[in-house]
């Protein structure tokens, strides 16, 4: 059976506790491993000199504590498999449903398509 390697669950760990259910029900089935929970300011900075955000600090998801996004990756990390990002996408969606979790994906976004980014709503 799949599990968070001590990585990921350190990283899981810095994220609402919405996100960390959703992620503990799907890697019984699906093995995928936790990429980046919370952002520091100099994280945040660094994610968008890489290319992997457009938010400045402190208006990402990451930024909040504890973290409502999450970013996620199928194991083996293979970043040009698109197809497996939207396969675990789904089944993070379904997890999120099935416990009445409102989540959205970047995979569904129009100006930044971001598929390994999932996050909740505060207001939620």
């Amino acid at each position: 059976m799949p599990h968070f390697s001590e990585m990921s669950r350190s990283r899981l760990l810095t994220c609402d506790s919405r996100l960390i259910a959703v992620c503990s029900d799907v890697i019984e089935h699906y093995d995928f491993s936790i990429i980046c929970g919370h952002r520091t300011r100099e994280e945040q900075e660094n994610a968008v000199d890489a290319g992997a955000s457009m938010l400045q600090w402190p208006h990402s998801r990451h930024n909040r504590w504890p973290s409502l996004g999450v970013d996620v990756a199928p194991w083996p990390i293979n970043w040009n498999e698109e197809e497996r990002f939207i396969e675990l996408a789904g089944a993070l969606i379904y997890a999120a449903r099935v416990r009445g979790i409102a989540i959205e994906w970047g995979g569904h976004w129009r100006s930044f398509r971001d598929l390994p980014h999932l996050q909740v709503d505060p207001r939620d």
